[in-house]
């Protein structure tokens, strides 16, 4: 459920309300977003759940058509590469009073054309690209004001995604809960706010579903993320085929193989 920056709740919630859906569904828990009601981090999720259920004919059309081209010619990153971009870039002073969020450096998010993300060769060898984004986190920490979700409302986080669980497995679907790797002190802070037996594990008791913790693993515990949430390019791979074997040997799930292309 991969909405940046944003808990995954909605859109398990979409698809749990789904009648046509029945499917696998692996969801991230990355606590500090997955526990939260705060507004900003169902608003991607939310508007693109808006999108996809009001999107016209034009619309649909046209993605079809743009995807015909992108996979063809290739085309500036609008986001991040027009001029307008680069404009809004620029390293001015503000005017007193104005609030500007702090930048990401635009190495630390890629999209592919299959919608994969990863980090530039060039973010992961220059530290000062890693340091900015280390203050961003240090940024929205100090922005923070409300402490982990408890009590009354973290149960009914808790009770709200085990409806939508419900739903799924009613339907012949499964659920599972995966908590990705981070490092440092990143890490140790996710781990005294969120402690893992009173959220992690409490999540996966109360939905009975099916989970991995990242930690519980020496093949996939080590790794050193840059920023200290996020995987290199490298890593991500070893972690994703990990990630894999694992759903299919300890956790029952079985993948269909793809069509051979040797002739």
């Amino acid at each position: 459920l991969a909405c940046v920056g944003s808990t995954p709740i909605p859109v398990l919630q979409n698809l749990a309300n789904d009648e046509k859906f029945k499917g696998k569904l692996v969801v991230d828990v990355t606590e500090i977003l997955f526990f939260s009601d705060a507004p900003p981090s169902r608003q991607t999720p939310d508007k693109n759940l808006k999108f996809y259920k009001e999107r016209t004919p034009a619309q649909k059309a046209s993605f079809q058509i743009n995807h015909l081209l992108e996979s063809n010619f290739v085309f500036l990153d609008k986001e991040r590469l027009s001029l307008n971009a680069k404009l809004a870039e620029l390293q001015i002073p503000n005017r007193p009073g104005v609030f500007e969020f702090p930048l990401f450096p635009d190495g630390f998010g890629r999209v592919k054309f299959n919608r994969q993300e990863y980090m530039t060769e060039n973010f992961i060898r220059d530290t000062n690209q890693q340091n900015q984004v280390k203050g961003v986190w240090a940024f929205l920490q100090k922005m923070s004001k409300e402490p982990p979700a408890s009590g009354a409302k973290l149960d009914t986080i808790f009770n709200a995604v085990k409806l939508a669980v419900d739903k799924i497995k009613a339907r012949g679907g499964d659920v599972l809960f995966v908590r990705t790797p981070s490092s440092g002190p990143f890490l140790m802070g996710e781990n005294m706010g969120y402690p893992r037996a009173a959220y992690f594990d409490k999540l996966l008791a109360i939905t009975n579903c099916k989970g991995i913790h990242f930690n519980d693993y020496p093949v996939i515990n080590h790794f050193v993320c840059p920023e200290l949430s996020h995987l290199s390019q490298p890593d991500a791979t070893i972690f994703t085929k990990e990630f894999i074997r694992i759903l299919h040997d300890e956790k029952g799930w079985a993948f269909p193989k793809l069509p051979s292309t040797n002739k």
